[in-house]
């Protein structure tokens, strides 16, 4: 069917082809006013409302990922804390069986880690200063009985003590 929309004083009349119902042309015209008006009313409702729909939607992901991600900020808190004289301590894991959980475990984890190796690295400081001490305290009691006894060293002798402790350095 050809069809011709044109607009008649606040009417819409269509035009129709030649209909084949016995040859009759037909012509439907309708008020279009009420339509139009309805239509304006929820555009005018539309724009006042859809932003005010964006703002509250905003807020409530704004508030529900503050409160979501409450934990995290509480572990990082935890973990600003520790130094490395604390290092036994750990972050509160949330039971919650989520990432957040997976996140608070990991730093337990690595804080674990973190703590053996800090004692580790101080039980070889302590092995080495005492390897280092004693060497040291030999070559000064040897040096210290040279000068003190006013006999006569014999330099070969002394230097090679010196040798000696200095090799076990």
């Amino acid at each position: 069917i050809d069809q011709r929309f044109e607009k008649v004083a606040g009417a819409l009349e269509i035009e129709t082809g030649p209909a084949e119902l016995g040859g009759i042309d037909v012509v439907v015209i309708a008020d279009v006013a009420d339509v139009t008006r309805s239509v304006d009313k929820i555009r005018t409702v539309l724009w006042i409302t859809m932003p005010l729909l964006v703002m509250v939607a905003a807020g409530a992901t704004w508030l529900l990922t503050g409160r979501a991600l409450s934990p995290v900020r509480h572990m990082t808190r935890q973990v600003r804390e520790i130094t490395g004289g604390t290092l036994h301590e750990r972050v509160a894991v949330p039971g919650t069986g989520d990432e957040i959980e997976a996140l608070g475990a990991t730093m337990n984890d690595m804080l674990d880690r973190l703590e053996v190796d800090d004692q580790r690295l101080r039980q070889f400081v302590s092995d080495a200063s005492h390897e280092l001490r004693s060497p040291v305290a030999v070559l000064r009691s040897e040096a210290e009985v040279a000068l003190r006894d006013g006999t006569v060293v014999d330099p070969t002798d002394f230097a090679q003590g010196v040798l000696d402790e200095s090799l076990r350095l």
